[in-house]
């Protein structure tokens, strides 16, 4: 088990879901920016870093069929199945890092409002455009959620990257265009206030 897998699953070992900073009851501006693809129901969707979000709930309620979720800690992938139990002709979970995800599928819409911003070296950061442009179908869409330049440094005890839409679009490269953006101030359980940028892109495939 790596360091990386230890520490997440720590975090979610400490506390219940709705305790921790990332929390929402119902993420709406994940949900809003999907609603914009006008998506099939059978649409493949990858949620990146999905811990034990209730974004699948909402996917699912939503009519979508085919969702995977990635987490590197197994303690929010066995949260997550207990929870949707019932759904699991719909949901595939992985526990993996993405950085070495290898699932054969490609996706129309990947979603990370959670692991993205935690890649801090050039070399993490190359890997996940890689991962991109790999596990992606030409056309498809990316909704990415990063802290703002003027949000916090670190989350949960570890250091993480700002963003703002120049900054993205020159991380991610050419084959990733800016569809919209959306600041978001996200209000923790305690009643902090954390500063989020909201990106969506569309991957223009050069193949």
């Amino acid at each position: 088990m790596s360091d990386t897998e230890q520490h997440w699953n720590s975090i979610y070992q400490a506390k219940a879901t709705e305790q921790f900073s990332w929390f929402q009851d119902t993420p709406n501006c994940s949900l809003d920016m999907v609603k914009r693809l006008n998506l099939s129901p059978n649409a493949a969707i990858i949620d990146v870093g999905s811990g034990d979000s209730l974004l699948a709930d909402h996917l699912i309620a939503d009519g979508y069929e085919d969702l995977t979720l990635v987490d590197i800690s197994n303690v929010a992938i066995k949260r997550s199945k207990l929870r949707l139990h019932k759904f699991q002709e719909r949901i595939t979970w992985v526990t993996e890092d993405i950085l070495y995800y290898s699932g054969p599928k490609k996706f129309a819409l990947w979603h990370d409002r959670a692991a993205f911003h935690f890649l801090i070296t050039k070399q993490e950061k190359t890997q996940y455009v890689k991962q991109l442009k790999q596990h992606l179908l030409a056309g498809a869409h990316i909704i990415l959620a990063t802290f703002a330049i003027d949000g916090a440094k670190k989350c949960s005890g570890l250091p993480i990257e700002q963003y703002n839409e120049l900054k993205l679009t020159e991380t991610l490269g050419p084959e990733f265009q800016l569809v919209s953006t959306l600041s978001h101030s996200h209000k923790t359980p305690t009643g902090a206030i954390q500063r989020f940028m909201y990106f969506t892109l569309q991957y223009i495939s050069s193949k």
